[in-house]
C-alpha cells in the first residue's frame, strides 16, 4: 500500500508540474502577443488574459498548498458543517456569472475582435472552473474528478484544452489584426 501512496503523489506532483509550465507558457505567450500587438485595440483584452492566467497560477498553487490548513481552521471554528449553502451559492455564481462577463468585457476590452474576445473568454472560463475547484462543493467535485482516460479527469481535461484555445485565438489574433 505504501508503494502506491508514493505513485499516486508523485503522480499528483507531476501533474502540478506540467499544469504549471503550461500556464507559464501560456502567460508567456500572453505577453508575448501583447507586445506584438501594442498598437492594436486588442492588447488590453490580451493584457487582461495575462493577469487572469497569473492570478490562476498563483490561486491554484496557494490553494494546493494550504486547503488542508484551511479545512482545519474551518473545522476548529464550527464553520465546516455549515457551508454548503454557501458553497452551492458561489459556485452557481461563479459557473454561470463569470464566463458570459468574460465573453462581454472580451468583446469590449478587445476592441470587439472575436478572437481577442475567445482569449478573454476562455481565461475567464480557466478562472471559473479553478475557483469552482477550489471551492470543492461536492457534487461539482464528483463531475470534475472523472476519470477519462491514463489518469487525467475531467477538469484537467478541460483546463488543458481551454489553455490549447487561448493559444490558438492568440495566434489568430496576430493574424486577425494583420487584415485590416
Amino acid at each position: 500500500m505504501t508503494g502506491l501512496a508514493v505513485v499516486t503523489s508523485s503522480l499528483t506532483i507531476i501533474k502540478i508540474a506540467v499544469a504549471a509550465l503550461l500556464l507559464l507558457l501560456t502567460i508567456g505567450h500572453l505577453f508575448y502577443r501583447a507586445f506584438q500587438l501594442r498598437r492594436s485595440r486588442q492588447v488590453p483584452a490580451i493584457a487582461i488574459s495575462a493577469c487572469v492566467m497569473l492570478l490562476l497560477l498563483l490561486g491554484l498553487g496557494i490553494a494546493h498548498i494550504y486547503s488542508s490548513t484551511w479545512r482545519q481552521i474551518a473545522r476548529e471554528y464550527g464553520f465546516y458543517e455549515s457551508r454548503r449553502p454557501l458553497q452551492r451559492l458561489v459556485t452557481a455564481v461563479v459557473l454561470c456569472g463569470v464566463p458570459p462577463l468574460g465573453v462581454l468585457a472580451g468583446l469590449w476590452a478587445g476592441g470587439w475582435r472575436v478572437y481577442a474576445a475567445g482569449v478573454m473568454a476562455l481565461s475567464c472560463l480557466l478562472l471559473a472552473l479553478a475557483v469552482t475547484k477550489v471551492i470543492s462543493y461536492h457534487p461539482v467535485d464528483a463531475v470534475m474528478q472523472i476519470e477519462l482516460i491514463l489518469g487525467i479527469d475531467l477538469f484537467e481535461a478541460v483546463f488543458g484544452v481551454g489553455l490549447i484555445g487561448v493559444n490558438v485565438c492568440l495566434f489568430q489574433c496576430v493574424e486577425d489584426d494583420f487584415e485590416d
